[in-house]
């Protein structure tokens, strides 16, 4: 599985994201994953107040409202060919090395600084499990929350838009759609969608999620 995706805060030069149509040990939700080192949401732990700016490298993340319990990794910038460009080599995110944890890209803003952090999972076709499967269900004011790896410092954000349907063979679609909201948008959530294109072995288009802190 292959999952690309650039962010329009650095000098990239491409944006996409892909998934996988190979299948992975199933589940039903919200039950944990010890790949993904889910753990209980700690309701003791107060989140830092919104209009407090607090960088965080990102240790886990959790999505109540779609069942999100996942450990965060740290990813950089790859580069690698890509099948909707006739498989021109592109600067693209790092992607997580397995399905059921999502990864922060280290070379962009920490969670909570100034800037737009971005977040990136894979989803699944055929009904396999992968972390950011469902976030396209995610609707504004949904909440997300992120813990550093001590626990004790977590930020709380709010959703304000999903947006889908951004399709891969547009080589700026992403960027744009990242520019767009970078100004109004302290974290990115990124992932594919879409049909699959068994020639790319990839699906087609990819869903953004966009929150604020709260």
């Amino acid at each position: 599985m292959r999952q690309r995706a650039i962010v329009c805060l650095v000098a990239l030069t491409t944006v996409l994201a892909g998934c996988s149509s190979s299948p992975i040990r199933e589940r039903p939700f919200p039950t944990g994953d010890t790949v993904a080192a889910s753990k209980p949401l700690d309701t003791g732990v107060s989140a830092v107040p919104a209009n407090r700016v607090q960088p965080v490298v990102p240790a886990h993340l959790y999505i109540p409202a779609i069942a999100v319990n996942s450990t965060i990794l740290q990813l950089g910038t790859v580069v690698e060919p890509d099948p909707f460009l006739d498989n021109r080599q592109v600067t693209s995110f790092e992607v997580p090395p397995d399905l059921a944890r999502a990864g922060w890209w280290s070379d962009g803003p920490r969670v909570g600084a100034p800037g737009m952090a971005v977040l990136l999972g894979h989803s699944q076709v055929g009904g396999g499990y992968a972390v950011f499967n469902r976030i396209g269900e995610l609707t504004p004011g949904a909440e997300l929350v992120v813990d550093d790896e001590s626990g004790r410092i977590r930020l709380r954000f709010r959703v304000t838009s999903v947006v889908r349907n951004i399709p891969k063979n547009d080589s700026a679609a992403l960027q744009k759609t990242l520019a767009a909201n970078a100004p109004t948008s302290n974290l990115a959530l990124v992932t594919c969608s879409g049909d699959f294109d068994s020639s790319a072995s990839e699906s087609v288009d990819n869903t953004v999620v966009f929150a604020r802190r709260a």
